[in-house]
């Protein structure tokens, strides 16, 4: 089974590298519900890199829901259905969940620059790599306190406009339902508990190590009854001041 793929840029980690060619095998139905998945010894030889790299794609994998080990026998695909849908509820937006709370939303945009969008980014959002696609990055506040940082990319093909909108007096969640009138869901998500580092320690005022909850999100609406893909981010919340809501 040949898992690379010339797609895959070079600039990537090495274990995403090795994390996206097996889930793209998954998603294009080469590998099926139970099959069994190429070893970690073949995975490293094909990738030319070391067990520790394969070891953490594959456990990200599992941990998200797209494959299951069994001891002595191997790693197995879980169902393609179950996997793209790590939970089944659907979040209030940032703002909301912060009024909800009694508290008063602000919010400061870092980066919001069209940009044509790289392999993993077209992705997640079914596009062609080079497709245009907004950047954003905004710090939320609630009262003033910095909860949660927010860096995602938002396809263009039905939001024609939007790159000009301020993004810091509305979200974007409310933008698209009411601006462009369609009714973005979150499609696929997962939730990760996850440590401050890098830019986030100034962004979210946190010392270095301090608990954050990773939200990967990728939404979708529904137009002439096809599913487009709009939004994938990936926010990271503060854990001692605020709580989020998931309702049915």
């Amino acid at each position: 089974m040949d898992l690379s793929n010339s797609n895959i840029q070079t600039v990537l980690p090495k274990y995403y590298i090795v994390k996206k060619a097996v889930l793209d095998y998954i998603q294009s139905g080469k590998l099926k519900k139970d099959d069994l998945i190429p070893t970690e010894k073949l995975l490293q030889q094909k990738f030319n890199v070391s067990r520790i790299t394969v070891k953490r794609a594959l456990d990200e994998l599992t941990t998200e829901g797209y494959l299951y080990r069994l001891q002595g026998r191997g790693t197995f695909v879980r169902s393609v259905k179950s996997a793209n849908m790590p939970f089944s509820k659907k979040m209030i937006s940032c703002s909301e969940e912060i009024r909800r709370q009694d508290m008063v939303p602000s919010r400061k945009v870092l980066i919001k620059k069209v940009v044509k969008c790289d392999y993993t980014v077209a992705h997640e959002l079914r596009l062609e790599v080079g497709d245009p696609v907004l950047h954003f990055s905004r710090i939320y506040y609630a009262d003033g306190s910095p909860i949660n940082f927010s860096d995602g990319f938002l396809s263009l093909e039905d939001l024609e406009g939007i790159a000009e909108m301020n993004l810091e007096e509305q979200s974007l969640t409310h933008i698209v339902r009411n601006e462009y009138h369609l009714d973005i869901e979150i499609a696929e998500g997962s939730l990760e508990a996850t440590m401050a580092q890098g830019k986030l320690l100034t962004y979210l005022q946190v010392d270095k190590g301090f608990p954050l909850l990773k939200i990967h999100a990728v939404s979708s609406y529904m137009k002439k009854g096809v599913q487009k893909y709009c939004e994938v981010v990936n926010s990271y919340y503060r854990t001692d001041s605020f709580k989020i809501t998931l309702q049915d």
